[in-house]
């Protein structure tokens, strides 16, 4: 583009950049005149670099040019006639912050990792006294910080707890202020069949899922199938669970929505499904939810050492001496669950017992766990189904590690296999929550039905 500019305006033109080269002014017509002393009126023309090699003047640089200076005879008006710089000349790029990043070892503190980037304690006790929540104080191995400082001070702090969480601390206020920032997950719904030939384990690994999912189905299934001692060779199941995306690759596993289970011929499935309230939980297709009050076994066991027998002749004292309960053989440490919610009336050593637990539940019911390796609740305590409250040992009078399990029943002893079946289940859907229920899990019974059908032509096409 050509403007023209009185010449008064020359020093305007020249602080655009660019290449200057000083021209006569030329009439087509006219001679050229070379003799000296001539009066010369002369042209100055500002070009913006038009090529790779050009480009190399830096602005506010002046090249003039004298070999392509030319005399003419002097006109009564003249302008000057300027090339700008081009448009997408970029100015020189600012300079980048110097972020440093550190990630959280073994043992490691805010001061550690302050010291690591070359920052005091006093600059990470300044960041520290502004975070409430003392999440700084629980930091883990793995984790990363991203330090920005100048001349020893803190600018910014990010602290990335995961994939999908970050904390921001900004020094550049007074006092720091803290912001958490957290990414959305595109969720990805997958699915998986399994048939039992030895254990739930097996088969689930076999399906592909992971060692988590396969405990959320066993949790989910663990209060109407006993998946250890109920389990036949050719019972199966099928699972529809999420999967989490960040930028287009899987980082995690989320919740199990749906799934189902054959035991034996008889099918159950559950939805997962979270009330108005926010309460979430597993329910059949009824609404009914699959939580009972009491687990089926209150541990994951290898196997039933020895039934509820009044009968049983003692192992250890070699006589005949009530076994009033199931023992549950498992690997010591294996964790010991609270069967049902409750408060714990004792927690010690109780004769041949050994390490003890009896909790008291709702309903006159009362559960006890024996010969633990450790105790982990105290006595006043109230647990939750489901909260670990000690260990499997062999204290007390036992030939090996497992778990001696009593259920008691308005002060009489009853076989926890049989009684537990028979108990109510725990609190299911209000009758305002069972037409939305219904809507909710439409779509998921039509995948567990396309599961089937799946499942039933590979059947098909194995047995042709």
């Amino acid at each position: 583009m050509i403007r023209h500019y009185p010449k008064k305006h020359l020093l305007a033109a020249l602080l655009l950049g660019g290449t200057v080269t000083a021209l006569a002014l030329t009439d087509p017509a006219a001679k050229t005149v070379e003799q000296p002393g001539e009066s010369l009126r002369k042209q100055i023309t500002l070009i913006a670099p038009t090529s790779s090699s050009e480009s190399t003047v830096q602005p506010g640089i002046v090249k003039v040019s004298t070999a392509s200076i030319q005399t003419a005879p002097a006109k009564p008006s003249e302008s000057l006639q300027v090339f700008l710089p081009k448009a997408d000349i970029e100015p020189a790029p600012l300079p980048q912050p110097n972020w440093k990043e550190v990630t959280v070892k073994a043992g490691d503190t805010v001061s550690a990792l302050f010291q690591r980037a070359g920052l005091s304690a006093r600059e990470a006790y300044r960041v520290s006294s502004v975070d409430k929540k003392r999440e700084l104080y629980k930091i883990k191995p793995g984790e990363t910080f991203r330090i920005l400082a100048s001349d020893g001070v803190l600018t910014k702090l990010e602290y990335q707890k995961s994939r999908l969480e970050k904390l921001v601390f900004d020094a550049t206020q007074s006092p720091i202020t803290v912001k958490r920032e957290m990414r959305t997950p595109e969720v990805r719904l997958a699915q998986a069949s399994g048939v039992i030939e030895a254990s739930l384990f097996s088969a689930g690994a076999k399906a592909g899922l992971s060692d988590r999912q396969i405990m959320n189905m066993a949790g989910i299934f663990g209060h109407v199938i006993d998946l250890v001692y109920d389990l036949r060779q050719g019972d199966h199941f099928h699972v529809v669970y999420e999967e989490l995306y960040l930028d287009g690759e899987k980082f995690d596993e989320g919740k199990i929505i749906a799934t189902e289970f054959v035991n034996q011929g008889e099918r159950f499935s559950a939805f997962r499904y979270t009330d108005t309230q926010g309460a979430v939980g597993y329910y059949d297709q009824d609404g009914v939810s699959m939580r009972k009050a009491f687990l089926l076994a209150p541990l994951n066991y290898s196997r039933i050492s020895s039934g509820f027998n009044l009968r049983r002749k003692h192992p250890v004292l070699n006589k005949i001496r009530a076994h009033k309960g199931t023992d549950y053989a498992a690997p010591t440490g294996t964790p010991v669950y609270a069967a049902g919610n409750g408060r714990v009336s004792f927690a010690g050593v109780k004769g041949g017992y050994g390490k003890t637990v009896i909790i008291n539940h709702p309903g006159n019911v009362q559960t006890r766990y024996a010969h633990l390796n450790r105790i982990r609740v105290k006595a006043g305590t109230r647990v939750t189904q489901g909260k670990t409250i000690g260990t499997v040992g062999s204290t007390g009078l036992a030939t090996g590690p497992h778990l001696h399990y009593e259920f008691i029943l308005n002060g009489v002893h009853r076989n926890p296999r049989t009684i537990l079946a028979k108990l109510p289940k725990a609190v299911s859907l209000a009758k305002s929550e069972v037409a939305p229920f219904k809507a909710h899990i439409q779509p998921k019974l039509a995948l567990l039905e396309k599961l089937r059908k799946t499942e039933l032509a590979q059947l098909e096409t194995a047995s042709n």
